[in-house]
């Protein structure tokens, strides 16, 4: 039987754990770290097809330079009318940094709301959740969960307000701050895309 040390300072020997191990549980633990290597490294693999593919030198977004397998999960492209403005300004890629994945449906609304500047469909929010909230792809309906935790907080008079341009439209959600008291927007500005 082997004694492992386990420590991630070597200098330090007594915050070190002692695992003692026979060759078999050796070999298991030897063979399961290297199968997380191998995903990792495949994982690595896929992301650098998805570089090639995304910096193409012809543009084209079906370009593949791999020898590896493709990627099981289609990439999410917003259609040129639903752009995000994270993708397209520079002062906002520092924004993304300060977005966190374990904020409340409501933080997160209020976050891509304000980061827009102007008031945002359900539809829209969603769109530009999906763009960098990985976490996303775990919830069964996105929708209902980012327009119940609107409706949530309206109900309430807290964060949010919204407005319709006219009858039949979908409502476009603003912070509660852009509203007077009658529900009407204060500035202009922060008018959604109608």
């Amino acid at each position: 039987m082997r004694k492992f040390i386990l420590n991630s300072k070597p200098k330090t020997m007594e915050d070190a754990l002692i695992v003692k191990l026979n060759e078999s549980q050796r070999n298991e633990l030897v063979s399961y770290y290297r199968g997380k290597l191998n995903e990792l490294e495949s994982q690595a693999n896929n992301y650098r097809d998805l570089l090639r593919q995304l910096t193409s030198p012809s543009g084209e977004s079906n370009y593949v330079e791999s020898n590896h397998a493709p990627i099981a999960k289609p990439i999410y492209v917003p259609a040129p009318s639903q752009a995000s403005v994270f993708t397209d300004n520079p002062e906002h890629s520092a924004a993304i940094k300060d977005y966190k994945q374990t904020w409340s449906w409501s933080m997160k609304i209020k976050y891509v709301i304000a980061s827009n500047g102007r008031c945002l469909t359900s539809r829209e929010i969603v769109d530009q959740l999906s763009l960098f909230d990985t976490s996303l792809t775990k919830v069964a309906d996105p929708m209902s969960s980012v327009s119940g935790s609107i409706s949530a907080k309206i109900s309430k008079g807290v964060i949010f307000d919204r407005y319709r341009p006219y009858d039949g439209a979908e409502y476009y959600t603003g912070l509660k701050e852009w509203f007077d008291e009658d529900g009407e927007l204060i500035d202009e500005n922060h008018r959604g895309s109608e």
